[in-house]
């Protein structure tokens, strides 16, 4: 895990911990060494921008299931996201294409003979949807933007490559959503309080992602996986009950688990939103009067 002193890469550090399967974690960080301790891990001061930094630290390296960047910029002590063309500056661009693009490749360049070992295998780096093309409506930001379609295309391309060269790994690019950081504490103003996730919340759900990638390596390696950590959406059948509406739910966890469950109410269109990661699960009805149900299963 590259760029693991990183609110998100100390989060996924802590998370794959607990995992019996993991047997080592090569953590790295750039000025101050986390204060994570554990025998599985060992913490490497590496250059993210620096291509003779990324070479010496691979060449230590033994095998890799799973290599995850971490790293990125949105702002420093003198530059932030612009707001509009005045404020765009070339040395602020490239300082965020060297930080949150380049490094994929250079540490692709330098790690794929660590994944010449037949099983599956992840590459992996955190990405954010504002680098998406089609999706900017907003505008602004130009440098934090650019930077990140940059890495979804590098990206891309590797998959495409690696695909005819290393075809056991998946590479992705992986949006983990608004996350507590110190990344993105200065722009959280307007962030509604349900889209805004704990970093331990948004790496249960990139490792949930991950454990996915691996298992289906060739139908989804390349792409920008982008779902929303706080739910995704389930089947709803409605059906006329003595002049009320009655919902049917059936929830598939990742667990592997099949409840069904059937909540009855007068109720039209409705959606439902099923948390993705951890235990506790909610479900949440919003239909055409804009009123909320609420339950916990």
């Amino acid at each position: 895990i590259t760029g693991a002193s990183g609110g998100i890469g100390g989060a996924l550090v802590s998370n794959l911990l607990e995992d019996e399967q993991v047997r080592s974690i090569h953590a790295t960080f750039h000025r101050a060494r986390p204060a994570i301790a554990h025998p599985k891990v060992s913490w490497q001061r590496l250059d993210l921008t620096c291509e003779s930094s990324i070479r010496d630290w691979a060449s230590d390296l033994g095998e890799l299931d799973w290599l995850i960047n971490a790293a990125g910029l949105l702002h420093d002590i003198d530059s932030g996201p612009e707001k509009s063309l005045h404020q765009f500056q070339v040395d602020f661009f490239m300082k965020n294409m060297s930080i949150n693009a380049a490094p994929a490749l250079l540490l692709a360049k330098h790690t794929q003979d660590k994944f010449d070992h037949g099983r599956p295998a992840v590459f992996a780096c955190v990405s954010a949807r504002v680098g998406s093309i089609k999706d900017n409506r907003l505008g602004g930001w130009y440098s934090y933007r650019s930077s990140k379609a940059a890495l979804n295309m590098c990206l891309k391309t590797l998959a495409i490559e690696w695909r005819r060269t290393l075809s056991n790994v998946s590479v992705a690019a992986l949006h983990p959503g608004t996350t507590d950081t110190a990344l993105s504490r200065p722009f959280q103003r307007n962030v509604p309080a349900h889209k805004l996730f704990d970093a331990a919340r948004t790496a249960a759900y990139l490792v949930d992602e991950l454990n996915g990638e691996a298992s289906c390596r060739q139908k989804r390696s390349g792409q920008f996986v982008h779902e929303a950590p706080q739910q995704q959406l389930v089947a709803v059948s409605l059906d006329s009950l003595r002049g009320r509406s009655r919902i049917r739910v059936e929830l598939r966890p990742v667990t592997g688990a099949h409840p069904l469950i059937a909540l009855e109410g007068s109720m039209n269109l409705c959606w439902i939103a099923i948390p993705r990661t951890g235990e506790a699960r909610s479900v949440k009805l919003e239909h055409s009067d804009h009123a909320n149900l609420e339950r916990s299963l």
